[in-house]
């Protein structure tokens, strides 16, 4: 198996299981486990295929929430310096796990993995592929919000309306004019789907699918290994 894209050969339900997971071991750190969840996590990034564009943007856009809380923490509350570790390393862990999730998914397989993960609440009555379906279009809406905000930002800086030496204030400004042609193209794209989906039969419930999610032996022994680590960084947590 080629190292290099291990992870993205992954089933994506195995991914979001391990993200899961890998949150919820971040809640019971300690001086000592916190040394192997970076290792589990660096060696995670260094099989998920990452951009290095995508990398080096992720920390530009956290570095000012970091120095934020490392300022705030101690020198205002004066916080230990260990919790203050633990609480940018969930910050950059998380975020790493979210950026491997976008990277090496498709949107509408993300979608049918959150229908195939919590199909026994159908069980219950709750409305899973409805849900499903709402999740998906949610997220695949952000990415058309992405796209029109950078055509309208390019749009109004060939006119001059956005230039690079401007004050604050008038980036503000700027910003609140953006927000009103890019909330216009939303709702324009949301009732062309809804026309879309109404005109093509769309009644709810469980659908057809062009491609069917399936375990593979590499997703049961990455699950099982996903499962073990957890276990050992909750018992290493309760001994020390």
């Amino acid at each position: 198996m080629d190292r290099e894209v291990f992870v993205e050969k992954l089933d994506i339900r195995s991914k979001i299981i391990f993200s899961i997971l890998f949150m919820i071991s971040l809640l019971f750190l300690n001086r000592i486990n916190i040394f192997i969840s970076i290792a589990i996590l660096i060696v995670y990034i260094i099989n998920a295929k990452l951009n290095m564009s995508s990398l080096v943007k992720l920390f530009k856009g956290i570095s000012l929430i970091l120095l934020s809380i490392v300022g705030f923490n101690y020198f205002l509350l004066h916080t230990d310096i260990w919790n203050i570790v633990f609480m940018c390393y969930r910050l950059i862990s998380v975020s790493f796990l979210l950026l491997v999730v976008v990277e090496n998914i498709n949107i509408f397989d993300l979608g049918d993995a959150f229908e195939n993960l919590f199909h026994p609440l159908t069980l219950l009555k709750i409305p899973v592929y409805d849900i499903g379906m709402i999740f998906t279009i949610s997220i695949k809406f952000i990415f058309i919000f992405f796209e029109e905000v950078t055509r309208i930002k390019k749009s109004q800086k060939a006119r001059g309306i956005i230039r690079d030496n401007m004050k604050v204030m008038e980036k503000l400004k700027s910003s609140l004019a953006l927000f009103l042609p890019v909330f216009i193209c939303g709702l324009n794209h949301a009732f062309e789907l809804a026309t879309t989906m109404d005109l093509r039969g769309y009644q709810g419930g469980n659908r057809g699918r062009l491609r069917v999610l399936q375990y593979k032996n590499s997703d049961y022994i990455f699950l099982l290994g996903a499962v073990f680590l957890f276990i050992t960084q909750l018992i290493i947590k309760i001994i020390f």
